[in-house]
């Protein structure tokens, strides 16, 4: 836990010659958003400043996708971790990185999230569930391609203002 009392080595914050992948690394969602469990990514504020790390070792071995975590996530929740799973599709899909791979990844997610979205945001079960398929699928994709201007505009949006990152991404 980092709080704005503690001075942190800011290089120190993710030093993989400390790690090795020895064990098995399990993810499970807890959204249907970000896609995580699919991504090399970890993001950490401090002060207010967003500090990205992006290595191999942070993609998670293994994953389980259980729509029964998502069965009380409030409204607001499904519609903002929706969008921020869309706009990863629509990113990953038009950057310069993109290969057939990611673009397979990103229209399999744009297709499920607009099927669904709305579904999902009423409560229904099996739409979360797909959705919770989307949101993985556009970690796929944003794991080949890595995000894009979108998603950099957004960050004040949250740090600065507070909104929530799935409705500041889909604002820029």
């Amino acid at each position: 836990l980092l709080s704005n009392n503690i001075d942190v080595d800011q290089s120190s914050l993710f030093d993989k010659r400390k790690y090795k992948k020895s064990l098995p690394f399990f993810a499970i969602p807890t959204t249907a958003g970000s896609g995580s469990e699919a991504t090399q990514f970890a993001v950490i504020y401090i002060d207010g400043i967003k500090h990205s790390i992006d290595d191999e070792l942070l993609r998670p071995s293994h994953y389980i996708l259980d729509p029964l975590v998502l069965e009380k996530i409030p409204q607001r929740i499904i519609a903002h971790s929706g969008l921020d799973a869309l706009c990863q599709s629509i990113e990953s899909h038009w950057s310069v990185k993109a290969n057939a791979e990611s673009q397979y990844f990103s229209r399999l997610a744009i297709s499920l999230i607009w099927e669904n979205l709305m579904e999902a945001f009423s409560g229904k079960p099996d739409a979360k569930a797909k959705m919770l398929s989307a949101a993985h699928y556009a970690g796929k994709a944003i794991n080949i391609t890595r995000t894009t201007a979108p998603h950099a505009i957004s960050y004040p949006f949250t740090s600065i203002y507070g909104v929530e990152h799935g409705h500041a991404v889909s604002l820029s």
